[in-house]
C-alpha cells in the first residue's frame, strides 16, 4: 500500500500515480483518501447500546459486575446488585461503557485509540452543565461501518465533531465550539477559492458478511467464519510485492481445497452434536405404557 504525508496528514494512495510529460516538464498526478477512511473497512454488526436487551454492552457489564460482587462470594448468576448502569460517549475508568471504546472493541479495529475528548461547555442553555463525554443515546447498529456510525449517527446525536489525528492515530471528539468561532467568512468561487474536485469510490468492496433468518449462516461451510472476503485488487504492485503475492494466492488455493473437508467435518460434527442433545435431552413421553405381563416368551424376545 501506498502512502502520502502532506502538511501533518497522512493518506492512503489510492492508485498509482499517472505521469504527464509535455516535454519540457514532467508531473505526477494522484488520487488520495484521509487515513481515516481505513475505518469504513471495519463493520459493527449486532451493535447494541443501551437497549436493555440481554446482549446489550450495559447489560452485559452489569451481568459480570453482578457475577463478582463483593456481596456475592458463590458467584450466584442469579445475584442482582440493584445498580444500574448506562454506556456514556466516553468513560475513560470504565472502557467496558465507554461507546468509543465499545466501537473499537467490537469492530475490532487495530491500531485506532481514542484521544482527546472535548470538555467545552455547551451554547445550548439547557446542555451547559452537560459535558461530552456524558452524553447518553441508545444505539441498534448492524452492518456499518466504523467510519459512517461515528460521523453520522454519533455525531449527530451527540453534537459533536470528530477529528481523526492520522499521525497519532486517535480519535478525538470536540463539540463545534472547541473547534473556534464563527467568523461569518465563507470561502467560495467569487472570491479566493478558484475550483474544487471531492470524489469518493465506494464500488470496491473487500468483505461481506453474511447472515440470515433464524440465526442461519455460512460458518459451517466457511471454515467458521460469517464474512466472504476477496482482496484479489490488492494482490499486485504496488500493494503487494512479488513475494507477498504467490504467499497470498497459494493460501487462497490451499483453502479453498480444504473447503469439502471442513464442510464434511461440520456435517459430522453437527450429527454427532445433536445425537448428543438427545441422549442428555431426551424426556420419557407420560403417555407411552406397554403390559409386558400379558406378553409371550417369543413376543418378548422379537
Amino acid at each position: 500500500m501506498m502512502e502520502l504525508y502532506c502538511n501533518g496528514i497522512w493518506f492512503k494512495i489510492v492508485d498509482p500515480p499517472t505521469i504527464d510529460n509535455d516535454g519540457t516538464k514532467e508531473t505526477k498526478q494522484i488520487t488520495a483518501e484521509s487515513y481515516e477512511i481505513g475505518l469504513s473497512q471495519y463493520t459493527l454488526n449486532n451493535f447494541k447500546i443501551n437497549t436493555g436487551e440481554e446482549n446489550s454492552c450495559e447489560m452485559l457489564y452489569k451481568r459480570e459486575y453482578d457475577l463478582n460482587h463483593k456481596d456475592n462470594p458463590n458467584h450466584d448468576p442469579d445475584f442482582d446488585s440493584g445498580e444500574y448502569f448506562q454506556v456514556t460517549l466516553y468513560n475513560k475508568e470504565i472502557p467496558e461503557l465507554s461507546l468509543l471504546d465499545l466501537v473499537l472493541k467490537y469492530a475490532e479495529a487495530p491500531d485506532w485509540k481514542i484521544g482527546f475528548v472535548d470538555d467545552t461547555i455547551s451554547d445550548n442553555e439547557e446542555e451547559k452543565d452537560k459535558l461530552l463525554k456524558d452524553y447518553v443515546f441508545y444505539y441498534d447498529v448492524d452492518d456499518k461501518t466504523v467510519y459512517t456510525f461515528l460521523t453520522q449517527e454519533v455525531s449527530s446525536a451527540c453534537r459533536c465533531v470528530f477529528i481523526f489525528d492520522t499521525v497519532n492515530m486517535t480519535i478525538n471528539a470536540y463539540r463545534p465550539e472547541g473547534l473556534g468561532k464563527d467568523t461569518g467568512v465563507f470561502v467560495g468561487f467569487r472570491n479566493i477559492q478558484n475550483n474544487i474536485t471531492t470524489t469518493r469510490d465506494s464500488s470496491l468492496i473487500t468483505k461481506f458478511n453474511v447472515t440470515g433468518m433464524s440465526n442461519y449462516s455460512i460458518d459451517s461451510v466457511n471454515f467458521g467464519d460469517s464474512g466472504i472476503f476477496d482482496y484479489s485488487y490488492f494482490a499486485k504492485e504496488p500493494y503487494m510485492d512479488s513475494d507477498m503475492q504467490k504467499k497470498y494466492t497459494e493460501w487462497i488455493k490451499y483453502r479453498e481445497a480444504k473447503r469439502e473437508d471442513y464442510m464434511r467435518y461440520s456435517k459430522i460434527y453437527n450429527t454427532i452434536n445433536e445425537k448428543l442433545s438427545e441422549l442428555t435431552d431426551r424426556v420419557p413421553v407420560d403417555t407411552a405404557s406397554n403390559d409386558w405381563f400379558t406378553s409371550s416368551v417369543n413376543d418378548l424376545k422379537n
